[in-house]
């Protein structure tokens, strides 16, 4: 019975693509001449995922992404939620978006103000994108009986901050493409961030993390299973494989293997689930952390603290010389400034920077939303000062 409803889809999906009808009641496939509009989504057959369009709390701008199903409720951006995003360097700046497989065979988001390619190839057959059990989302080819005959593009190739069970980060030695996680600049802004995790491209078995091209942590070598700094999960299996294709590191395996991931968040830390933390090196000492050379007037300053949350009264030194400028970003510069004692983001959506050069007076109110203003910490014979007491 199982068989005969396989092929009685097959059927189906064929017939759909000759006669172009809108066909929909396969809810993880879209096929040639149908598309997916704002307020429509495509649901893998296992349930765990869906795709849809996706907006961050603090902007109109909408995003394509595939987000759990068991984890949200509404249409707001969350980077706990959504692993996968297709456009998160070109949000769509209104509710115009679609995203089809046009007459050339290529799949792109198309808007009121243009197009955005996601597959560059073009290909004639009969062609289909279906989101499948384990979140990858692929655009491919099928033959006249529904079965697949070739795969032209798939979302896994294009990590965005998550890894998921059976993606990869690597590099491809026959391409030279390089897969890599990569975070958001903040928790309302998924644009590509300060940090990147890949694998060591000069061959030394290990994972790094970078931020803005500065190695931040090694994992250390590859070694019976594991790394190092970064052992596999008793729930996971890992990989890592260097061979004439390439190097590449994967996973499978976990409990819930809907939930199952490792996320890079936007101050470099990996956290595998919701369980182990990895790669956190603000609170210093962190296994496989790099230490961080600062000048000479800020050796002795070790962290941050939070001053309070309100609003300023008085103006700092305002920057925001780039749209994907991080918090993890304006810490740093307040760190590399002899003159800077503390510093916030200066837009809602995380991203700015304003620094101060003495204390700011934080005035605390019921209204929305408020600002977190981070003061640095330096250690002195056993005792912790802010800087500004010193």
């Amino acid at each position: 019975m199982a068989t005969r409803g396989r092929n009685l889809v097959n059927i189906f999906s064929v017939l759909c693509y000759l006669f172009i009808t809108p066909c929909y009641s396969q809810t993880d496939t879209i096929f040639q001449g149908q598309e997916i509009s704002d307020l429509e989504s495509l649901t893998s057959a296992n349930g765990a995922f869906n795709l849809k369009f996706f907006k961050p709390r603090t902007s109109g701008d909408r995003y394509l992404g595939v987000g759990y199903v068991t984890s949200f409720t509404s249409d707001i951006l969350s980077e706990h939620r959504v692993p996968w995003l297709a456009n998160r360097n070109n949000p769509i700046p209104d509710s115009s978006g679609k995203l089809l497989i046009d007459g050339d065979g290529k799949l792109k988001l198309s808007y009121s103000g243009g197009a955005i390619e996601l597959s560059s190839v073009a290909t004639r057959g009969n062609l289909s994108a279906t989101l499948l059990d384990s979140g990858n989302f692929v655009l491919r080819e099928l033959n006249s009986d529904g079965s697949v005959k070739k795969v032209f593009w798939k979302s896994f190739d294009y990590p965005a901050d998550c890894l998921l069970p059976g993606m990869k980060i690597g590099i491809s030695f026959q391409t030279g493409h390089q897969q890599v996680l990569t975070s958001w600049v903040s928790s309302d802004f998924p644009a590509v961030g300060s940090f990147t995790l890949g694998v060591d491209p000069i061959g030394m078995n290990q994972l790094i993390v970078w931020n803005r091209g500065a190695v931040y942590w090694k994992s250390g070598p590859w070694h019976n299973g594991g790394f190092e700094f970064f052992p596999a999960a008793e729930h996971y299996n890992f990989s890592f494989v260097t061979n004439e294709e390439g190097i590449f590191f994967a996973f499978s395996g976990g409990e819930n293997k809907a939930l199952a991931s490792y996320k890079l968040f936007q101050d470099g830390r990996i956290i595998e689930g919701d369980r182990l933390n990895f790669a956190d090196c603000s609170r210093g000492g962190e296994r496989g952390c790099v230490e961080e050379e600062l000048p000479a007037c800020k050796s002795n300053f070790d962290s941050v603290v939070v001053l309070g949350r309100g609003y300023v009264q008085s103006d700092g030194n305002k920057s925001n010389e780039s749209y994907t400028m991080s918090y993890v970003d304006c810490q740093d510069k307040c760190m590399r400034s002899c003159s800077c004692f503390a510093f916030a983001s200066l837009n809602a959506n995380g991203t700015g920077c304003e620094t101060w050069g003495q204390v700011p007076t934080i005035t605390q109110t019921n209204s929305s939303p408020l600002r977190e203003i981070y003061g640095v910490r330096q250690q002195r014979k056993g005792l912790i000062y802010l800087c500004f007491e010193i």
